[in-house]
C-alpha cells in the first residue's frame, strides 16, 4: 500500500469528523451486540461448567441410579469386594437458604482424590471444626462468599427449607479457598457430612450416586464394577453426561447468536452508505490523483486502507461497549437459562479469547461493505470521477442486475428451506438468504415508489413533495442503502412481534386447556427448570380439607433414557388425565386413558419431535428404573409447552411400580359446589401450616406466573430489538448528513431563490418520512415472510413445537408507524443544519 495515499486517506478522516462517526459507531454498535450476546453465552456455559465441576471435582465415572438415586450398600461393595480406591459416596439436592444452592453431603475421608475444596489439607480446618463436622449432627461448610452474603459465620445456625419444611443447621467452618475457580464453585454449595444430608432428604440409606476416577485398565475396571451393579444401577463416563446436558441449551444460544449478527449485518449497509459518499464527496481530488499518476490499485488500496483503521477504532470501541451491555445480557440469559433448563448457581462473568476473535469480524464486514464503492472509485477514469452524475447512473445501470440477484437469493431462501433437514444453522442460512434478497429488490422498488408519488404529487400540486420524491430518486445510490438498512430492521421487529405475539396467544390458550383445577399446592419455583418436591402424607392432609371435591397427584422428575439423555418425566394420577383437555397432534386417545396399559405413555410435541417419533407409529423409548432399563410404548403425542426438552406423561401407578419414589411436586385440587375458591384455599394453607416453600395458588396465580416466565425468557430478544433498531436508526442519520453535506450548492440555491427556512426543514422532514414510510411499506410483506419462516421453520427445529399463526394487522401498523417516526426523527438534526445553511458561502465557486 502506498503509504502517502493512505496519510492523505487518513486527512480526508480527519477534516470529516461526523463522516468517520457514522462509520466507527455502525462497526461499534453490531460489534457491540455480538460480543454482548457471545459474553453471555460463554458466561452460561462457563457457568454451568464451574457447577458441574464444584461438585464432580475430577471424577471420570460416576455410578448413578433412579429419582431416588442408588442404595448406599454399593458403596460398601466397591470398598470390601473389589477394592476399589478411588470412590467417594455423594448425596445432594438442592436447598433454599433464600435463594436456591445445592447440599452436598460427602464421606470426608474418601473425599481427597475428588474434590480439593473438602480435602481436610486444603479446608484448613481446625481439629475441633474437624471434629464437629464428622461427629455434629446437621453440621456445614460455607464459603466465604455464601457465609457474607446469609450474614452468618463460625457457630451460628441459619435455616435451609426442603421439602416443604423448615431445618435449622450448624455452622462449623467458613472458608475462602486461594484458587478464584474454587471461589466461585463454592459460592453455591453448601458441604455437609453424608449421614446429615441422609437425614436432612430424608433419603436414609440412598445415596445420589457414587463418584470413580478409573485412571488404568478402564474397560476391565468397569466390567467388574457393572457385574456387581444391581439392576437399578448403572455406570456412565461423566464427561459424554455432562455435554449431553450441555446439548440441552445450544438451540437457545444458537438463536441469541444468530439475532445477534443481524445488527452487525445492518451496520455494513452503514458502512457501505458512509464509504460511498465518502469516495462521492472526494471524487474531485481522485480524480486529479488519477491524473496525475495513481494507479487503480493505490485508489482501491487507500479507500480500503482508511476503512480498516476505522473499522479498528470501532471494533475496540464495540468491543468494551459489548462487555458493559453483556452484564445486562449474562443476567438475563442466567435468569432464561434457570426458568426453562437447569439451576445455575454460579454466575460468572468470564470473556472467552473466541470473542476476541468474533469481535474482529467487524473489520472483516466493514472491508466486505466497503469492496463496492472502492472498486467503482478506482474503475472510474479520471474525467468520470470529475463527474457527480457517474455513480448515480451506474446505480440506475445496475438496477435490473441488483433486482434479479435478488430474486435469485430470495429463490434460492426457499429452496434451503425444502431441504429435509433439522439443521438450525441451514434454517438461518435459508432465513439470511432471504433477507439478503429482499435487500437487494429495495433499490428498484425505491425508485418505482418515488416516481409513482411524484406523478401523484404533480398533479396535486404538492410541491413539496414531489420534490422530495425527485431528491430521493437523484440520490438513489445512498437513499436506497439507508432504506435497506431501516427495512431489514423494521421487517425483522415485525416478524420477531409477531412470532412472540403468536406464542404468547398459543401458549395463553393452552395454559388455559390444562389448568382445570381451581387450586394449585405446590413448591414455590421462581421457573419451571427444576420442580420441587414434597411427601405425599400432604396429599392426604389437602384431601381431608372442607369443600375439596377431589385431588389429583403430579410427580415430575428428571430421569435417564438409553441415549443417556435426561428426560422429564410427569407422572400423574388417572383423574388428572381424565379432567385435563388434552390436544393431540397424533392419534388422540381422549377417554382411552384407563385402557394404557404398564408399559405404554403418551409423550410432548418437542420431545417427539427431538426423538423422531412423529414420523411413524410404533414408537418406544427406553428408560432406566429402579428395576433396570425398561421399554415404554408410546401411543399418542400431546400439545405442551412447558419446556423445549419435552416430557413424557405416565400414569402414577405405573411410574411407582418402576420407581422406588413416594414423592409428589404438585397437588390439583377440584372443589365441590358452591365452594368458595379463596376461602378453601385459606383453609387448606391452615392444614398445611409448619410446610415452609409451599405455595396454595388459585389457577389465575399460576397462569399468571407461567406468563411472567415466558416474558422473562423473551425480555433479551426485545432488549436486541431495541439495538437493531438503533444500529438502522444511525443508518438514516448518517444518509441525510450525507445529503446535507452534498447537497450544500443545491440547498443554496433553493434558498437564493426565495425558499424559506420552514419549507426548507418541510422538504427534509418530508424526504425521511417518504423514505420511513418506503422502508415500513417493504418491510410489512418482508415481515410477514420471516414471521412465517421463525414460526414454521427455525422455531420448530429450535424446540419442537408447532406455534398457531396469529398474525394480527397491529404487528404491521407498529412497524409502519416506527419505520415513518424512525426516519422523521433522524431528520431532525439535518433539517436543522440545512435551514442555518449559509447562502453565499455555498454559492461561491472555488
Amino acid at each position: 500500500m502506498n503509504l502517502t495515499l493512505l496519510r492523505l486517506g487518513l486527512s480526508n478522516v480527519k477534516r470529516h469528523p461526523w463522516l468517520t462517526l457514522f462509520l466507527i459507531l455502525g462497526v461499534t454498535l453490531g460489534v457491540a451486540v455480538i460480543v454482548a450476546i457471545d459474553i453471555a453465552n460463554q458466561s452460561a456455559m462457563r457457568s454451568f461448567s464451574m457447577s458441574l465441576e464444584s461438585v464432580s471435582g475430577k471424577t471420570t465415572h460416576r455410578i448413578v441410579g433412579g429419582s431416588q438415586g442408588i442404595d448406599e450398600k454399593i458403596y460398601s461393595d466397591l470398598k470390601i469386594k473389589l477394592n476399589v480406591a478411588k470412590c467417594a459416596p455423594v448425596i445432594s439436592n438442592y436447598v433454599n437458604v433464600g435463594r436456591d444452592i445445592k447440599l452436598i453431603g460427602i464421606d470426608i475421608f474418601a473425599e481427597a482424590p475428588f474434590r480439593s475444596y473438602v480435602n481436610r489439607d486444603n479446608l484448613s480446618l481446625s481439629d475441633d471444626a474437624f471434629v464437629a463436622f464428622s461427629q455434629q449432627e446437621r453440621a456445614v461448610i460455607l464459603s466465604q462468599q455464601l457465609a457474607t452474603e446469609l450474614n452468618t459465620g463460625v457457630g451460628k445456625k441459619i435455616d435451609m427449607e426442603f421439602g416443604g419444611q423448615r431445618i435449622p443447621v450448624s455452622v462449623v467452618a467458613v472458608i475462602s479457598p486461594q484458587d478464584p475457580f474454587v471461589q466461585k464453585s463454592l459460592s453455591g454449595i453448601m458441604i455437609t457430612d453424608i449421614s446429615s444430608a441422609q437425614e436432612i432428604f430424608g433419603s436414609y440409606g440412598r445415596l445420589s450416586h457414587v463418584d470413580l476416577i478409573i485412571e488404568k485398565n478402564i474397560v476391565e475396571t468397569l466390567k467388574k464394577i457393572r457385574n456387581i451393579l444391581p439392576e437399578e444401577a448403572r455406570i456412565e463416563e461423566l464427561q459424554q453426561s455432562n455435554r449431553k446436558t450441555q446439548h440441552i441449551i445450544s438451540s437457545f444460544q444458537l438463536n441469541l447468536s444468530a439475532l445477534s449478527l443481524l445488527a452487525i449485518l445492518i451496520g455494513a449497509f452503514i458502512i457501505y452508505d458512509t464509504v460511498t459518499f465518502s469516495v462521492v464527496r472526494r471524487r474531485h481530488v481522485i480524480g486529479v490523483l488519477r491524473s496525475v499518476g495513481a494507479t487503480k490499485r493505490n485508489i482501491f488500496m487507500m479507500i480500503m486502507g482508511e476503512t480498516c483503521v476505522m473499522a479498528l477504532v470501532g471494533v475496540f470501541c464495540g468491543f468494551f461497549l459489548g462487555v458493559v451491555l453483556a452484564k445486562f445480557a449474562v443476567t438475563m440469559v442466567m435468569q432464561t437459562i434457570n426458568d426453562l433448563y437447569f439451576t445455575l448457581t454460579v454466575t460468572d462473568f468470564s470473556i472467552a479469547g473466541t470473542t476476541i476473535l468474533k469481535s474482529l469480524l467487524g473489520v472483516a464486514i466493514a472491508l466486505v461493505a466497503a469492496l463496492i464503492p472502492s472498486v467503482e472509485a478506482a474503475k472510474i477514469p479520471p474525467v468520470g470521477m470529475l463527474r457527480r452524475s457517474v455513480l448515480e447512473s451506474k446505480i440506475h445501470a445496475y438496477l435490473s442486475r441488483f433486482t434479479l440477484s435478488g430474486i435469485a437469493l430470495l429463490c434460492l431462501g426457499v429452496v434451503v428451506f425444502f431441504i429435509p433437514s433439522k439443521s438450525l444453522i441451514l434454517g438461518f442460512i435459508g432465513i439470511s438468504l432471504v433477507i439478503l434478497g429482499a435487500s437487494l429488490c429495495v433499490p428498484l422498488l425505491l425508485l418505482v415508489l418515488m416516481k409513482l408519488i411524484s406523478l401523484i404529487a404533480a398533479k396535486n400540486n404538492f410541491v413539496i413533495v414531489k420534490m422530495a420524491a425527485r431528491s430521493i430518486e437523484r440520490s438513489l445510490s445512498r437513499t436506497s442503502v439507508a432504506v435497506a438498512a431501516l427495512t431489514v430492521a423494521v421487517s425483522c421487529l415485525i416478524a420477531i412481534n409477531i412470532m412472540i405475539g403468536s406464542f404468547r396467544i398459543t401458549f395463553i390458550n393452552w395454559i388455559d386447556s390444562v389448568l382445570t383445577a381451581e387450586i394449585f399446592v405446590s413448591g414455590d419455583n421462581k421457573g419451571i427448570a427444576r420442580a420441587k418436591e414434597f411427601s405425599r402424607e400432604l396429599a392426604a392432609k389437602v384431601a381431608q380439607v372442607d369443600g375439596v371435591k377431589s385431588i389429583s397427584l403430579s410427580r415430575i422428575t428428571d430421569v435417564k433414557s438409553q441415549t443417556k439423555d435426561i428426560v422429564r418425566l410427569n407422572a400423574v394420577t388417572r383423574n388428572i388425565a381424565n379432567r385435563g383437555v388434552f390436544s393431540w397432534t397424533h392419534k388422540n386417545i381422549d377417554g382411552k386413558w384407563n385402557d394404557i396399559n404398564e408399559r405404554s405413555i403418551v409423550v410432548s410435541e418437542p420431545f417427539a419431535y427431538r426423538y423422531n417419533m412423529a414420523q411413524n407409529e410404533g414408537n418406544s423409548i427406553s428408560l432406566y428404573t429402579d428395576k433396570g432399563l425398561q421399554e415404554f410404548h408410546v401411543v399418542g403425542i400431546y400439545v405442551d409447552y412447558a419446556s423445549d426438552r419435552g416430557q413424557i406423561l405416565m400414569a402414577d401407578e405405573v411410574y411407582r411400580h418402576y420407581w422406588k419414589d413416594d414423592k409428589i411436586t404438585a397437588i390439583a385440587v377440584f372443589l365441590k359446589d358452591g365452594y368458595n375458591r379463596d376461602s378453601v384455599g385459606k383453609e387448606i394453607e391452615k392444614s398445611l401450616e409448619g410446610y415452609e416453600d409451599l405455595v396454595v395458588n388459585p389457577s389465575e396465580n399460576l397462569r399468571e406466573i407461567a406468563l411472567n416466565i415466558f416474558d422473562r425468557t423473551f425480555a433479551i430478544t426485545f432488549a436486541m430489538q431495541i439495538l437493531v433498531g438503533f444500529v438502522a436508526f444511525i443508518g438514516i442519520i448518517s444518509t441525510l448528513m450525507a445529503l446535507q453535506l452534498e447537497r450544500k450548492k443545491e440547498i443554496g440555491i433553493l434558498r437564493a431563490n426565495g425558499m424559506t427556512p420552514r419549507q426548507l426543514r418541510k422538504l427534509v422532514y418530508c424526504e425521511t418520512g417518504l423514505m420511513g414510510a418506503v422502508a415500513g411499506i417493504i418491510s410489512i410483506p418482508l415481515g410477514f415472510a420471516v414471521a412465517v419462516i421463525f414460526i414454521y421453520v427455525i422455531n420448530v427445529r429450535s424446540f419442537g413445537w408447532t406455534i398457531q399463526f396469529f398474525p394480527y394487522a397491529k404487528y404491521f401498523v407498529q412497524g409502519l408507524v416506527t419505520a415513518i417516526i424512525a426516519a422523521t426523527l433522524a431528520g431532525i438534526y439535518p433539517a436543522w443544519k440545512f435551514a442555518v445553511t449559509n447562502i453565499a458561502s455555498v454559492l461561491r465557486e472555488e
